[in-house]
C-alpha cells in the first residue's frame, strides 16, 4: 500500500533551509538565461568599440557628469575647461594641495607614459613632478589648459627656479596605473561605472538602444564583471532577495512563490532531507543505507513519509516536490510470523518465523551483510556503550516511534563489543554488558557513566522508575530496528515471544516482558502506532522457559516418538554464559485432539553462578590471587586492583586491592580475554601456550587509572583446567540431586525414578560444547548403573 507525496510539511528550520536553497538555486537560474543574453548583446557593442578605437577614436565625453573616459587611460579625466584642479605652489608639498574632482570617483595623478595621452612630453615644454608617491604635471599659468598650444617658451630650468602657482592633473583608473585595455572592459567601463555616452557616438541606433538597455540593467544591483563578461553577484542578491528585494531579472511570481513557500524543490535542495530518509537507520543503528529507489520505487516507499504531515511543526511550511515521493504505508509491511528472543548473559540470540514458515537468525549490532553468512554473526554480544545519554534521550523521548537517535550516542552489541574490547579503564563504566545478572540479581545497583563525563546510578532492576534510564528497553530498541525495518518488504513483526532462565521470578519475568515490550514499540514506525486497530496484534509474551523450549526442540530433532503409554523422560542441562538451568520433564503420545503429543514439565532447579563467563573470572581471580605479591606493590609502587569472582572465596590479605572500581573490573576483562582461549577452544594452539607457559602477559591498570602494559601474571601455581572441571563436576553434581528431587515431587503422573528405565539428557548453551562436560556427565552416568 503506497501513495505519491507531491509536496511535504517541513518543521520550520528544516523549511526554512529549503526555501533559502530553493531561492539561490531560482536566482542562479535566471541569472544565468539574463546574463546569457546580456554578454551576447555587449560581443556586438565590443565590435564596435574595437573599430573605433582603431580609427583614433579614444575618448568619450559624459555629459551628464562632466567627465571624459579616456579608451587609452582604462579611466576618467576631467573637462579641461572647467574642472578645478589643485594648486602647487612653491615649496609646498604636491600632497598638501591636491584636490581632485571626477565626478565623484578618486583622483591620482598619471603616470609619464599617460600623461604623454593628454600632451607633448618631449623637449623643454613642461615640468614633470616626481615625488616618492606622487607623479605629476606643473604648469605655470591658471589658464594653461587654454593656451597649452601657445607655452612654447617654458624649460625646465626656469620652472624649478619659479615661485609662482602652478596646477596638478588628476586622472581616475579602473584598472590601474598604464593599464592595457581591451575593446571588452572598454564596453563594461562603461555600462558597470554608469557611464552614458551620447547617442552621437554609436554608428546607428540600434547600437545607442542596445547601450542603453544594458546601462539601464547594469545599474541594478548585484552585476559585477568576471573578466571580460557581464557576472552576477549572487550572494549578494540572494541576501537582498530574503530581505525582501526581487533580483531584477526574476519573475514575480517565481520570486513570491519561494518566498511564500509554494515553490517546487527537486532532490538536490531537498539534500539534506533526502538522506536523512536514506540513512535513518543507518544513523539509528548503523544498517546499510537505503537505496535512491526507496523514495520512487512505486511497489516500495518510505515509512516515515506516509504521516510526515502529522509529525511536522505546526510552524512549518509546504514545499512542493519537482518529483513526487513513495510513501509506504507500514501496516503493508506487517509479516504474520513470530520472533523469538533469546535473551542470554553473553549473547542474545534472536530468531524470526516468517509467512512461508521459514525460520531465520537475525544478526544485531552490525547491519552490514556484505562479509556473508557467519554464525558468531548471530551470536548477538548482550551489551550497551552508552556515549551522550543526555543527548540519546532527548531524541528518544522526541517521538513515540522509531525517534532520530544516532548510535553514536548509544550503541549495543557487535559495535559495542568491538569498542570494549580495546577501551580503557577510564571507559569502563560506559559499558554495561551485565545486563542479565542485573536484572536477574536480588538488590544490586549498577553504575553508568557515558564518555561525555555524566554519571548514572541505577537502582536494582526491579526498584526501576518509569523515570529511570532502562537499559534493557534500550537494549531491546535496538533490536526492534534489526528486526523492523525497510530492507526487505514484510518485514515488521507484532508478535514476539522470550524465553527466560527457570530461576527468574515471576516479578522479574514480568517487568523484563514491559521492557522489551517498550523498546520494541518504540522501534515501529509511528503511523503503526497510531493505527489502534493494528496495535491490537502487536504482544511480548513468556514462551517456556529456556530449557523446556530448548527440549520441545531436541526432542523432536532427535525423533523421539512415543506410542501409547510410553513415556520419554527427559532432563535439559542448560549450560550458559552466566546461569545454568535444570529441566525435567516427558514425552508422551496423545490419542486424540490437535496435537501429536503432550509434553509434561515437572521440575525444574538451576545453578545460578555456573556459566562460561562466571568459569573464565572464576579463572581470572584465582590467577590474580596467586599473584598478590606483585600485584600489591609494582615497580612504581602502586597497586593494581583486581574484583572477584561469582564462587572465588576470598584470601586473606586480599582484601588490600580487590575492588570494585572501573580498574579492578578493568583488569578481570582484560585477563578473561586472555584466558578465553581455555575455555572455548582448548584445542587451539593459544590455549596450548597458555597452558605450557609459566606466565601470561596482560595489560593491567594502577589503582589511579595507570595502564601497565604485558604485566607478567605468574601461572605457576595454577591449575586452570582444574579450576573449570570442578566448578562443573559441582553443577552436574547439583543437577542430578535435582533431578532425584524432581521425580519425588512429580505428582501420580511421574513414576518412581527407580522404576524409569531410561532418561535422555539434552546438554543445551554454548558453554555445554566443551568436551570436559560430557566427560563428567559420563562419570556420573557410570556411577549411576553401578
Amino acid at each position: 500500500m503506497t501513495k505519491n507525496i507531491d509536496a511535504i510539511k517541513l518543521p520550520k528550520k528544516k523549511y526554512e533551509a529549503v526555501k533559502k536553497i530553493a531561492l539561490k538555486q531560482a536566482i542562479e537560474s535566471a541569472g544565468k538565461k539574463t546574463l546569457d543574453e546580456y554578454n551576447k548583446k555587449i560581443s556586438f557593442l565590443v565590435e564596435y568599440f574595437q573599430r573605433a578605437i582603431s580609427n583614433g577614436k579614444v575618448q568619450y565625453y559624459i555629459e551628464s557628469k562632466d567627465v571624459t573616459y579616456d579608451c587609452r587611460l582604462g579611466g576618467l579625466t576631467g573637462n579641461w575647461d572647467k574642472t578645478d584642479y589643485g594648486s602647487y605652489r612653491g615649496g609646498a608639498s604636491p600632497e598638501n594641495v591636491y584636490v581632485p574632482y571626477l565626478a565623484g570617483f578618486s583622483g591620482e595623478l598619471p603616470s609619464f607614459k599617460e600623461l604623454g595621452y593628454f600632451i607633448s612630453t618631449t623637449g623643454d615644454y613642461i615640468f614633470y613632478y616626481l615625488g616618492d608617491r606622487y607623479t605629476g604635471i606643473i604648469f605655470r599659468d591658471d589658464k594653461i589648459l587654454k593656451v597649452i598650444e601657445t607655452y612654447a617658451h617654458c624649460n625646465v630650468y626656469n620652472l624649478k627656479q619659479s615661485s609662482g602657482k602652478y596646477l596638478l592633473f588628476p586622472v581616475h583608473h579602473f584598472h590601474g596605473i598604464d593599464a592595457n585595455i581591451t575593446p571588452n572592459q572598454v564596453v563594461l567601463d562603461l555600462l558597470l561605472y554608469d557611464l552614458p555616452v551620447a547617442e552621437t557616438v554609436f554608428e546607428n541606433k540600434h547600437q545607442y538602444k542596445m547601450f542603453s538597455s544594458l546601462l539601464k540593467a547594469c545599474r541594478e544591483t548585484g552585476i559585477k564583471a568576471d573578466g571580460d563578461k557581464l557576472d552576477l553577484d549572487i550572494d549578494l542578491l540572494y541576501r537582498e532577495a530574503l530581505n525582501g528585494k526581487k533580483p531584477f531579472f526574476m519573475n514575480e511570481a517565481d520570486y513570491n512563490a519561494i518566498i511564500n513557500g509554494t515553490a517546487t524543490a527537486d532532490e538536490v535542495q531537498l539534500k539534506d532531507l533526502v538522506d536523512n530518509l536514506l540513512n535513518c537507520d543507518y544513523n539509528r543503528a548503523c544498517l546499510d543505507p537505503y537505496d535512491n529507489n526507496l523514495l520512487i520505487d512505486p511497489n516500495r516507499g518510505h515509512w516515515d513519509l506516509w504521516d510526515m504531515d502529522d509529525n511536522s511543526a505546526a510552524d512549518g511550511g509546504i514545499v512542493k516536490l519537482s518529483k513526487p515521493w513513495v510513501a509506504r504505508n507500514p501496516v503493508a509491511d506487517i509479516n504474520s510470523g513470530i520472533v523469538a528472543i533469546d535473551f542470554g548473559t553473553k549473547s542474545t540470540v534472536v530468531v524470526y518465523k516468517n509467512e512461508n514458515s521459514e525460520i531465520l537468525p537475525l544478526q544485531v549490532g552490525s547491519g552490514n551483510y556484505a562479509g556473508g553468512i557467519k554464525k558468531e554473526n548471530y551470536e548477538n554480544p548482550t551489551i550497551v556503550q552508552f556515549l551522550d545519554i543526555n543527548s540519546f534521550m532527548k531524541a528518544y523521548n522526541a517521538k513515540a516511534g522509531r525517534p532520530n537517535t544516532s548510535y553514536e550516542d548509544i550503541t549495543v552489541s557487535s559495535n559495542a563489543k568491538q569498542n570494549f574490547d580495546v577501551s580503557s579503564s577510564t571507559e569502563y563504566y560506559s559499558f554495561f554488558d551485565e545486563l542479565k545478572q542485573w536484572c536477574g540479581g536480588s538488590r544490586e545497583k549498577v553504575k553508568i557513566e557515558d564518555k561525555q563525563g555524566n554519571t548514572y546510578d541505577l537502582p536494582a532492576y526491579l526498584d526501576l522508575l518509569d523515570t529511570d534510564i532502562d537499559p534493557i528497553e534500550i537494549y531491546a530498541y535496538y533490536l526492534g530496528l534489526y528486526i523492523n525495518n525497510m530492507l526487505q518488504e514484510k518485514h515488521i513483526f507484532m508478535h514476539y515471544i522470550m524465553s527466560f532462565p527457570v530461576n527468574y521470578e515471576r516479578n522479574i519475568r514480568e517487568k523484563l516482558l514491559r521492557s522489551f515490550a517498550k523498546g520494541l514499540k518504540k522501534s515501529l514506525p509511528t503511523a503503526l502506532l497510531s493505527n489502534d486497530e493494528a496495535m491490537k496484534r502487536f504482544k511480548v509474551v513468556e514462551g517456556a522457559t529456556e530449557p523446556a523450549a530448548y527440549a520441545c526442540t531436541a526432542l523432536m530433532e532427535f525423533g523421539f516418538d512415543p506410542v501409547d503409554e510410553e513415556k520419554n523422560y527427559y532432563g535439559v542441562f542448560d549450560f550458559g554464559g552466566g546461569t545454568t538451568d535444570f529441566d525435567f520433564g516427558m514425552l508422551e503420545e496423545l490419542a486424540d485432539g490437535r496435537y501429536d503429543y503432550k509434553l509434561t514439565h515437572f521440575g525444574e532447579n538451576g545453578d545460578r553462578t555456573l556459566g562460561g563467563e562466571n568459569l573464565l573470572k572464576l579463572m581470572a581471580f584465582e590467577v590474580f590471587s596467586k599473584n598478590y605479591e606483585k600485584l600489591l606493590r609494582n615497580e612504581k609502587g602502586d597497586k593494581i586492583p583486581f574484583c572477584t569472582a561469582p564462587d572465588s572465596e576470598t584470601i586473606v590479605g586480599n582484601e588490600a586491592i580487590i575492588r570494585e572500581s572501573r580498574e579492578a573490573k578493568q583488569n578481570m576483562h582484560n585477563l578473561v580475554e586472555k584466558l578465553r582461549p581455555v575455555w572455548e577452544a582448548p584445542d587451539s594452539e593459544e590455549a596450548t601456550q597458555l597452558l605450557n607457559k609459566a606466565s601470561v602477559q596482560v595489560n593491567l591498570f594502577t589503582d589511579k587509572g595507570v595502564q601497565v602494559p604485558n604485566f607478567p601474571l605468574s601461572l605457576e601455581h595454577v591449575d586452570l583446567l582444574e579450576i573449570i572441571h570442578d566448578r562443573i563436576e559441582k553443577g552436574i553434581r547439583n543437577f542430578f540431586i535435582s533431578l532425584n528431587q524432581a521425580f519425588q515431587s512429580g505428582g501420580d503422573e511421574v513414576d518412581n525414578l527407580s522404576d524409569v528405565a531410561e532418561i535422555s539428557i539434552f546438554m543445551a548453551g554454548n558453554s555445554s560444547k566443551a568436551e570436559v562436560v560430557t566427560e563428567i556427565f559420563n562419570e556420573y552416568i557410570g556411577e549411576s548403573e553401578d
